[in-house]
């Protein structure tokens, strides 16, 4: 009888200690939980910190880069700007006209040759008009483009001394079809890039006594610069 008593009570106080045990787990367990999540939720904000500051810093480059669009479009109407692009407009019509009384004819040079002489052979044999030395007042190979094959030879300036031997030359152009020669006029090169865009864009373009013309519904409209072409809707 005694001896079940104290197996009993042994049974109680394992039990009770196996509660206690269990318990002070619990306990345990929940401490390191505890520390996991707050270290995890510690690196979590510590992410979230730096992606709002890079956040931040994104959107302040991006205002920035705003503002310096804005500001230059505000360049762009001020009046300095605009007599900037008047004053430059000037320059190159000064230019173009500078070359009033000069072609270009392409195909037909040799460095050995004499330049004048193919000039006047081509406008008596291939244009059918009549020209003399006088008439030019000098004419010369143009310098090869860096990057060209060297096959094509380059093309002949030629300054007359009048625009009248000039537009007789030039009015009989379209005699050279079919050859290897064929003449336009001596552009400015922001006219040869305008005359270039006018080209890609419309399918079709020209120049005349320097300015740029070209089709747009069927009607001849003179492009002026890049906002002339800009405007025609296809």
């Amino acid at each position: 009888m005694a001896s079940t008593q104290r197996n009993t009570r042994a049974s109680s106080q394992t039990q009770a200690k196996s509660v206690e045990l269990r318990e002070k787990l619990s306990a345990d367990n929940k401490l390191l939980l505890d520390a996991i999540e707050a270290t995890l939720l510690l690196s979590l904000k510590s992410e979230i910190q730096e992606l709002k500051s890079q956040l931040a810093g994104r959107a302040d480059e991006q205002r920035e880069i705003k503002s310096s669009v804005a500001q230059g479009e505000s360049l762009k109407s001020t009046p300095q700007m605009q007599l900037v692009r008047e004053t430059s407009a000037r320059l190159n019509d000064l230019e173009q006209y500078s070359r009033r009384n000069c072609l270009l004819l392409h195909g037909a040079v040799s460095p050995t040759s004499d330049t004048v002489q193919i000039i006047l052979d081509t406008a008596k044999n291939t244009l059918g008009i009549d020209l003399s030395e006088g008439d030019i007042d000098r004419a010369h190979p143009l310098p090869r483009r860096k990057g060209s094959d060297g096959q094509r030879p380059p093309p002949i300036v030629i300054k007359f001394v009048s625009y009248t031997a000039r537009h007789k030359f030039f009015s009989a152009k379209s005699k050279l079809k079919g050859s290897k020669l064929f003449v336009t006029e001596q552009l400015t090169k922001e006219n040869a890039l305008l005359l270039r865009a006018t080209r890609e864009k419309m399918g079709n373009g020209w120049s005349m006594d320097g300015r740029i013309y070209c089709l747009h519904d069927s009607v001849k409209k003179r492009v002026a610069n890049r906002t002339d072409l800009d405007n025609m809707e296809l």
